[in-house]
């Protein structure tokens, strides 16, 4: 018999968020459990794999200490992790190193090095994935080039969500999403590309068995179900990629459908039926959560995470505003930032604090403020990083159409859609409808359907996700607002093209 609750985790970049529903996806129970982020260098970003475990124990500790739930009530759980992450684990089980995570883009040179043994258009064709440090195997190569005795130890090469379904579990899994971001996984044939891992010398045995994100995997440890009081029997299926994973969350797995998700990362995702290639390589196509399903992906800027920059930086007069009145800092800067024009004054922000994704592919591209005069304020400094970030999302809906799919609406999510401003200025800028889901939380709801799923208590993905998801606060664009953009657009790219040339001695002097 199923239980009646399942549970969601969500191995985020700032910490775990977990969420336990009933089988109409009303949340009974949640927790968040925050991890630190290290960058020992520019362009550097690192994480403890074994803070995620504590974590992921104490998130599923505390949803355990519902009143009145008994241990069988949980029936499954389900994960969304971050993606391009490495993680080597010695013949213990243990992490040898720290993760490299996402946004960590060291590896230039070994994808200089890919590229000398495989075509970047070759490469594209067999993963779906574009030749760019981001992304795993050259992380793999960065390890093995730079930390040779590291290497030597090392017994498996795992993701994020892979290290939180082997603490969890003890198995070593991974899930197509997963798998489609490390540029060793044939995207079309759904396995691991022999050819790809022979040409890097990395050996497919030292990879997890791939499986569908709804498929269980296996039961609770014991000795994780006894320290977070949970039944040894509960059920772990594979989980996903937390973009992927967060489509399923926010509703968007049908055809055509667009789902833009704001969390310190803003990874755009169009769901196809098929594998769909892009001939200039800007998207990307991986594996859904979906296991009938793709995603065409921009892997996105980090937005979210630059706007808690600015926050961080420059915003001490709103977060004590908002501590005073016991509200959200960042509403208290959208508030000063709906105060200056639409197009900030001619101020442009390029938001490519960690790379550009969009127009292209370039590790070595960075933030940029530009057209300051003596008239600009702060709230209008504030507008130009919203509308610089959605002046990336239009460059990548403006792409997804020349590939022949309409987008019609697009589904926000993530903790950038709470601020209505930000989602009517990405209106505007896209001229298209925006729409968010009503539970924000969509990598960890996706992961409860996905564990509902698993479980039995739908029969598939599209059925979960029509009887649970609902959305709300349809916002339409403005046609004077959208003309005065699209100007400013143009500019953006030009802008960006012009510093094209001056970006990589600023990113090696930073590098030195």
């Amino acid at each position: 018999m199923v239980g009646q609750y399942f549970v969601g985790l969500d191995l985020g970049t700032t910490g775990i968020k977990a969420l336990m529903c009933d089988r109409s996806g009303r949340v009974v129970a949640s927790s968040f459990q925050p991890h630190g982020l290290n960058h020992p260098k520019p362009a550097w970003a690192e994480q403890d794999p074994n803070e995620w475990a504590k974590g992921l124990e104490a998130a599923l500790q505390e949803l355990a200490k519902k009143p009145g739930l008994q241990r069988s009530d949980i029936s499954a759980i389900g994960l969304g992790s971050q993606i391009d992450g490495i993680i080597a684990l010695d013949s213990n089980g243990a992490a040898i190193r720290p993760a490299i995570i996402w946004m960590d883009r060291r590896a230039v040179s070994q994808c200089d090095e890919i590229r000398s043994l495989i075509k970047d258009e070759d490469l594209y064709s067999i993963t779906g994935l574009c030749n760019d440090p981001s992304h795993v195997a050259a992380k793999i190569l960065w390890i093995r080039r730079n930390e040779p005795g590291n290497f030597a130890k090392a017994r498996r090469l795992l993701m994020p969500g892979d290290f939180a379904l082997f603490r969890l579990t003890e198995e070593f899994v991974t899930d197509y999403s997963n798998a489609s971001s490390t540029m060793l996984f044939d995207i079309k044939r759904r396995e691991w590309s022999k050819k790809l891992c022979g040409l890097l010398s990395i050996p497919d045995e030292m990879l997890p068995r791939i499986e569908p994100a709804t498929r269980v995997v296996g039961t609770l440890a014991r000795d994780v179900a006894k320290r977070t009081g949970l039944d040894p029997s509960t059920q772990v299926v594979a989980g996903g990629g937390d973009e992927e994973v967060g489509a399923v969350g926010a509703g968007v797995v049908n055809h055509g459908e667009v789902l833009d998700l704001t969390g310190t990362a803003e990874p755009v995702c169009v769901c196809t039926d098929r594998p769909v290639l892009d001939p200039d390589r800007l998207l990307e196509c991986h594996s859904s959560a979906d296991p009938g399903s793709w995603l065409l992906e921009n892997t996105g800027i980090v937005a979210g995470g630059l706007y808690r920059w600015y926050k961080d930086q420059f915003g001490q007069p709103e977060v004590e505003e908002a501590r005073r009145a016991r509200g959200d800092p960042y509403e208290v800067l959208n508030l000063g930032a709906s105060k200056a024009d639409v197009g900030s004054m001619g101020m442009i922000f390029l938001p490519f604090f960690t790379g550009s994704i969009t127009p292209e592919w370039n590790a070595q591209a960075r933030g940029v403020i530009f057209g300051l005069t003596l008239g600009h304020r702060k709230e209008h400094v504030t507008r130009a990083i919203l509308e610089g970030c959605a002046y990336a999302l239009r460059d990548v809906i403006d792409h997804t159409e020349k590939l022949g799919l309409n987008v019609n609406r697009i589904t926000t999510a993530g903790g950038g859609a709470r601020g209505r401003l930000w989602r009517q200025i990405k209106a505007d800028v896209t001229n298209r409808r925006t729409v968010k889901p009503s539970n924000e939380e969509v990598t960890a709801f996706g992961a409860v359907l996905l564990a509902a799923v698993g479980a039995g208590a739908y029969p598939d993905v599209k059925s979960a996700a029509k009887a649970t998801v609902q959305l709300t606060d349809e916002l339409e664009p403005s046609e004077v607002n959208h003309a005065r953009y699209d100007q400013l657009y143009r500019i953006y790219l030009k802008l960006y093209y012009a510093l094209k040339e001056v970006f990589p001695d600023i990113a090696s002097y930073q590098e030195t």
